[in-house]
């Protein structure tokens, strides 16, 4: 990605699911899934997200409001739920 684009950018807030979740359905289940012990911190990846590694590598800073499994979770269990 061009520097250019994100110049000047010094914070960056994601939304999705488990592609930029960064433990939250890990803690919304008390830890059940994803299991901690074949996943990142209890992610669904085996490492830093994409958006962390963008973020990382631009030094800025990152809220993320991604959750694994959201469309799964809101489809069989519509439960209203908020961040």
């Amino acid at each position: 990605m061009h520097d250019s684009i994100l110049e000047g950018v010094s914070n960056m807030v994601v939304f999705g699911d488990d592609n930029v979740d960064l433990g939250r359905s890990f803690l919304e289940n008390d830890g059940i899934y994803p299991d901690p012990k074949i996943y990142y911190y209890g992610r669904f990846t085996n490492g830093l997200t994409w958006a962390e590694k963008l973020a990382n590598d631009k030094g800025i800073s990152m809220i993320s409001y991604g959750f694994g499994m959201l469309i799964l979770f809101f489809s069989f269990n519509p439960i209203p739920f908020t961040f």
